[in-house]
């Protein structure tokens, strides 16, 4: 059988992203925005999109201090184009209205309202400022991210929901998460 291969053989440069090469916390959320597009994109795949989606979230990590806000809304979007966005309009399991207090279900892929929760006894309570924070960045466009707020608290209870979301749907651990988790440990960053 044989197999098609594109050969490139010249390209320019037409931005080397520095500001993220010198800065080591910038470089490692763009090595785990670069792994995340390679896990969830099937070779050769055009995604108009997703290339938008990745050369925002470059050059606002180029900028920005507050990263962990960029990469949580670039892993909504791109779980959004892919296809792998959790349930978040209704419960789960009865399709009924949520409450105040959800639980979100990794394994369900969605919340679930108090009733259902044991459906998914590992279910992870979820604020309603996050459930809310999710849907407004699901209605914005590019262009609009700049002007999203997030506290910092809702920042990382989504960025650990998202990190353990896709972890469980990969069905592998991302190489640049546990790399920076080591390096936390020791110290480095």
């Amino acid at each position: 059988r044989k197999v098609d291969t594109d050969m490139i053989t010249q390209c320019d440069l037409k931005d080397a992203y520095l500001e993220i090469a010198e800065d080591l916390n910038k470089r490692l959320a763009a090595f785990n925005i670069l792994e995340l597009v390679d896990k969830f994109t099937p070779l050769q795949e055009n995604s108009a999109d997703i290339y938008k989606l990745l050369r925002w979230i470059l050059d606002l990590i180029r900028k920005e201090t507050f990263i962990e806000k960029a990469v949580v809304i670039f892993q909504l979007k791109l779980l959004e184009y892919t296809g792998f966005l959790p349930q978040l309009d209704s419960c789960t399991n009865c399709s009924g209205p949520l409450p105040k207090d959800a639980y979100f279900s990794i394994r369900l892929s969605g919340l679930l309202c108090g009733a259902c929760r044991r459906t998914d006894v590992q279910a992870i309570p979820f604020s309603k400022g996050a459930t809310a924070s999710i849907n407004m960045i699901r209605r914005q466009s590019i262009k609009q991210f700049g002007r999203l707020e997030l506290t910092k608290g809702i920042a990382r209870e989504l960025k650990l929901l998202l990190d353990r979301f896709i972890v469980y749907h990969l069905g592998e651990l991302m190489r640049t998460q546990e790399f920076i988790k080591e390096a936390e440990s020791q110290g480095v960053i």
